[in-house]
């Protein structure tokens, strides 16, 4: 089974988010969306955000779990394939990160450089944005929800 692990904070979750989701559930059998929760107050309020949303989608219920974590992203993703071996099930992982321009494809290939030298021994891929979302990004939502408050 092809598993993606699509990890952020989500904060808050938009349109962009879910269609990165979207797409990757068209390439890979099941995806984990993976919140970060530094906050517990905060992060189960915005986990269930990211639940909320992903009602949403066009991606088969059961192919798309949302899970939190807490610290280290490196740690999680081992930790998810150790279960995997216990229940000796056998699955390909990728770390998929959206992209929108330039400036996202740099950032995130620091994070990639970073988890390899923390030890994740999988590969990242990245999708494009689709287009009508390419402009959106949270601080820009945040923003919005702001001033319309």
């Amino acid at each position: 089974m092809k598993v993606a692990v699509i990890p952020g904070k989500f904060n808050p979750v938009h349109r962009g988010h879910v269609g990165i989701m979207e797409d990757a559930s068209k390439l890979f059998d099941r995806i984990v969306v993976a919140v970060e929760c530094d906050n517990i107050q905060k992060s189960m309020k915005y986990y269930e955000r990211v639940e909320e949303a992903l009602r949403r989608t066009g991606a088969p219920k059961d192919q798309v779990i949302v899970l939190p974590y807490n610290g280290s992203f490196v740690e999680f993703v081992n930790e998810l394939m150790a279960k995997d071996q216990e229940n000796q099930e056998i699955n390909e992982y990728a770390i998929v990160k959206g992209l929108r321009n330039i400036n996202d494809f740099e950032n995130k290939k620091a994070f990639v450089r970073a988890n390899e030298e923390l030890g994740i021994k999988i590969c990242t891929v990245f999708l494009l944005s689709r287009k009508e979302n390419e402009h959106l990004s949270s601080l820009i939502v945040k923003n919005i929800i702001r001033e319309t408050i």
